[in-house]
């Protein structure tokens, strides 16, 4: 198993679940592309591990697309879904107590 799945989920998760309640929408902001940025990063060493084995021939194509689309994937599948849900739930817990 890849030491480095957990990581790359959770921590951008975290980032990205604080930024919701964060008050000034360029701390906003700021936190989300931050949390990009981490889930970015992770995606290299996440992809890097899991294609270096002696067994596995490979021409660098997964780790060309981590590179250049990984910040994308995070985005659109982790960070967005996120952030809206928690400002989903943040709406309707609002709407409860009132």
């Amino acid at each position: 198993m890849n030491p480095f799945t957990i990581p790359l989920i959770a921590i951008p998760v975290a980032i990205t679940f604080y930024a919701s309640f964060v008050k000034g929408r360029w701390a906003r902001l700021g936190l989300l592309l931050v949390a990009t940025k981490v889930f970015w990063l992770f995606l290299q060493v996440h992809v890097d591990w899991t294609f270096t084995h002696p067994f596995e021939p490979n021409d660098g194509g997964p780790r060309t697309v981590a590179f250049l689309l990984g910040w994308l994937y995070g985005l659109v599948l982790v960070i967005a879904p996120v952030y809206w849900s928690s400002k989903g739930i943040q709406w309707i817990w609002s709407k409860i107590r009132n």
